[in-house]
């Protein structure tokens, strides 16, 4: 019952949030605090993405959530993409490093869709590997158009 009234207040959070225009503007990517006592961070990557393109957050660390298993409290998501003129098809995959400099994929967030508009959500395990830092990368692939934008959240929740 807790993961559905949580999983029902990340949807809330997300609709206010855009309604408000509390996220950062095109090609921006911020860390925002959702309560005082850090039990939840919510990380965004809001961007446009080329056919060619291959667009990277900056790093980000998540010490407070390194001792959570994220099979019991998994990350949450929601990857958001579209098009005026065709079907984006935008890879979004999150990257884990202990060094800042050499990164392995994590996850990979939803499956690719074929529309001009898609909206996908769930959560992630990152396949129980934890990393000092992390970063979300998108990656276009052939035959997007310049139009093409995406975004997507992370939200890290612990008991």
């Amino acid at each position: 019952m807790k993961k559905y009234n949580l999983f029902g207040s990340f949807i809330a959070i997300i609709v206010i949030a855009l309604i408000c225009g509390l996220f950062s503007p095109l090609n921006a990517q911020e860390k925002v605090k959702i309560d005082s006592e850090n039990s939840a961070s919510m990380v965004l990557l809001d961007t446009s993405c080329d056919s060619l393109d291959v667009v990277v957050s900056k790093s980000f660390s998540m010490p407070n959530f390194l001792s959570n298993n994220f099979s019991t409290y998994p990350v949450y998501y929601t990857k958001y993409q579209r098009s005026a003129d065709d079907k984006p098809h935008i890879t979004t995959t999150i990257e884990g490093s202990n060094d800042g400099t050499n990164w392995n994929v994590v996850d990979t967030l939803g499956a690719v869709a074929d529309s001009a508009e898609t909206y996908q959500y769930g959560s992630l395990d990152f396949n129980n590997k934890k990393y000092w830092y992390y970063r979300l990368k998108h990656t276009g692939a052939a035959g997007n158009r310049a139009d093409a934008l995406i975004t997507t959240n992370l939200l890290f929740t612990k008991p």
